[in-house]
């Protein structure tokens, strides 16, 4: 298993097993009178929960364009059915020019509060490939007559809240983050992509207690969008004298969610000069990590 990942309960207990912050789940709220009403070329159809096939086959479509996506199988739609079990549910597929776009679930809630009511519309799953962003929260749009506060996951900062909403209507109500353990670090690095245009290699020197097979000196090298990873010989780099990587630090930078700057500041990583931050730097480019799932 070259990696895992959860929500924590508390911070300290899973850094202490080498576990370290490296994405995010945040909600977003907006009044449903703030959101687009403009849909064309898209058309929202209901689908049932009772059969998620094509809700499954739609987020395959659009995981690929979402940095921290998980492969979802048949249990995670299944609970997400039972999700709105004591609530009103209701399931959309969003189709374009080109066939279905995206997706959103959503439970539907009235709230005494603010007086005389609030109806709560929260999205519990969503998504839709690049462009359709508006169409998919005028689904909701319609809630404005209801006093509707319509509330999402998305990333962080989320460009749909900032692109597909005329002004500075959403707000942050929450966040979360989630944290990263790199159990195999060899393969774990060696699983990731890697931007094509980059080459060049980096030694650096990792003390793991928790698992001890990831200590020592590893040498990374870049070339072609793959990357190496091997052990580097006392000769060619001595631990002493070897740039060091906190295993925490190495996950927070194994998603992007933190740049080498950042962890240099932290104290996760020393030793390194500016060509290695430099490589480090474009090697890890990336886009902020999310999850929509709360797990």
């Amino acid at each position: 298993m070259p990696l895992v990942t959860l929500t924590p309960s508390t911070y300290p207990f899973y850094r202490g097993a080498g576990f370290e912050v490296a994405g995010s789940w945040t909600m977003y709220e907006a009044r449903a009178e703030h959101l687009p009403r403009r849909t064309a070329p898209y058309q929202a159809r209901p689908v049932s929960l009772d059969d998620p096939a094509e809700l499954a086959e739609v987020y395959r479509r659009v995981a690929p364009s979402r940095h921290g996506a998980l492969e979802r199988g048949e249990r995670f739609w299944r609970r997400l059915a039972r999700r709105g079990k004591d609530k009103t549910i209701a399931a959309f597929v969003l189709d374009g020019p080109d066939g279905p776009a995206g997706w959103a679930v959503a439970t539907l809630e009235f709230w005494p509060d603010p007086a005389p009511f609030q109806t709560r519309v929260e999205v519990a799953d969503w998504g839709c490939l690049p462009g359709a962003d508006a169409a998919l929260f005028a689904l909701f749009a319609g809630y404005a007559s209801m006093n509707g506060m319509v509330a999402w996951s998305g990333p962080d900062p989320d460009p749909a809240a900032i692109y597909a909403l005329e002004d500075r209507f959403a707000h942050l109500a929450d966040r979360w983050h989630w944290m990263l353990r790199l159990v195999d670090l060899p393969a774990a690095l060696q699983a990731r992509p890697w931007p094509s245009g980059v080459a060049g290699e980096v030694d650096f020197h990792v003390d793991d207690p928790r698992c001890p097979w990831n200590t020592g000196t590893w040498r990374l090298e870049l070339e072609n969008g793959e990357g190496r990873v091997e052990r580097a010989s006392q000769s060619a780099a001595a631990p002493a004298a070897t740039p060091t990587a906190g295993i925490r630090g190495l996950a927070s930078l194994f998603t992007g969610f933190a740049t080498p700057d950042d962890l240099v500041r932290a104290g996760l990583l020393s030793g390194f000069d500016p060509a290695a931050v430099e490589l480090l730097r474009a090697a890890f480019a990336s886009p902020r990590p999310w999850t929509a799932e709360f797990y």
